[in-house]
């Protein structure tokens, strides 16, 4: 097996990497590590079939989607601030790819200690930028900035603050977008860009030159914002979210479920007590194999699947003692 690469593999060998017949053999992962091979029940034929040719179906890219799972997702609407610190620092440490322009050669900055590279043009055209209410310095426009561990908290708190207010979130378009209306909390910016806001990200930068409200717009707040948004200076949702999107979710599909029971006389004294706890996961497949796992709801052809929707498969399960409640 060799490792990803476009120029070594067809897209054949890619597949049957990443899908190999047989169990005993490991899975080549994908270049984003984060998709694992998620293998139904029964006839591999029609997975299969999706590339045998050499040429995708042209369902392939919709089929797929059946064959896999998503390893480690984060729910947006978690309102744990030491989970969204991990999330958004989650790139601390990282050296950041930069165009030396001096040598003409792509170098890689260290990052500074104890900071979160933030870089809105994937290989950044300046060395790190440290914002300043001089938006005519030129590295503000071709550097990249980093976050401390203090800004990292700041926006997590802010964030969870976000979430509390607005979720919960039914998708991720709900979490990104700002809500449709007049309300000028919600419907002026999205939850992520709200934190940023508030936590002051970019105060310095936002302090030198404010856009204003829009006379006569039915949503006069609307036109507000910086007139620095936009520049590698300026940290906005989109520049958090690149790296992060694959790792969001607005639901979890794995869930620890603890539950309890007594038994009792009939004068009601508890005789006996027990605990248990399950670890369960939901996966694509229907309840009922009658629908596909990529069938949408409203195409449903089984009232099962209507009713009850995706099956969950118990991984583990055990018997608590008192002393683990």
């Amino acid at each position: 097996m060799q490792p990803y690469s476009a120029k070594s593999r067809t897209l054949q060998q890619v597949f049957d990497d990443f899908f190999p017949k047989t169990a005993d053999v490991k899975s080549v992962p994908l270049p984003s590590a984060r998709f694992l091979p998620y293998r139904r029940s029964g006839d591999e034929t029609a997975l299969r079939a999706l590339v045998s040719s050499g040429t995708p179906t042209s369902d392939a890219y919709r089929k797929l989607a059946d064959y896999l799972v998503t390893d480690g997702a984060f729910n947006v609407n978690s309102t744990s601030v030491a989970a969204w610190k991990v999330i958004l620092g989650s790139l601390r440490g990282h050296d950041t790819a930069r165009w030396d322009r001096s040598s003409n050669k792509l170098t890689l900055d260290p990052a500074s200690t104890g900071s979160t590279p933030v870089n809105s043009l994937g290989v950044a055209n300046g060395p790190l930028s440290v914002p300043t209410a001089n938006q005519q310095d030129p590295n503000q426009w071709t550097g990249f900035r980093a976050l401390s561990d203090d800004q990292i908290g700041k926006l997590a708190t802010a964030l969870v603050d976000e979430i509390r207010l607005r979720g919960p979130f039914l998708s991720l378009s709900d979490f990104v977008n700002r809500r449709p209306g007049t309300d000028t909390e919600l419907a002026r910016q999205g939850a992520l860009q709200a934190a940023l806001e508030h936590a002051g990200i970019n105060s310095v930068l936002d302090s030198a030159r404010s856009l204003g409200s829009i006379a006569g717009a039915s949503f006069p707040d609307a036109g507000k914002g910086s007139l620095a948004a936009g520049i590698p200076g300026y940290i906005s949702q989109a520049d958090l979210l690149t790296p992060l999107g694959s790792t969001l979710q607005p639901r979890s599909d794995s869930f620890t479920i603890r539950a309890y029971g007594n038994a009792t006389d009939p004068t009601g004294k508890i005789l006996a007590r027990a605990w248990c706890e399950a670890t369960i996961q939901r996966v694509p497949e229907y309840i009922d194999p009658a629908d596909d796992p990529d069938v949408q709801d409203l195409s449903l052809a089984s009232a099962t699947n209507r009713t009850f929707g995706r099956k969950f498969n118990i991984l583990s399960f055990r018997w608590l003692s008192s002393a683990e409640i």
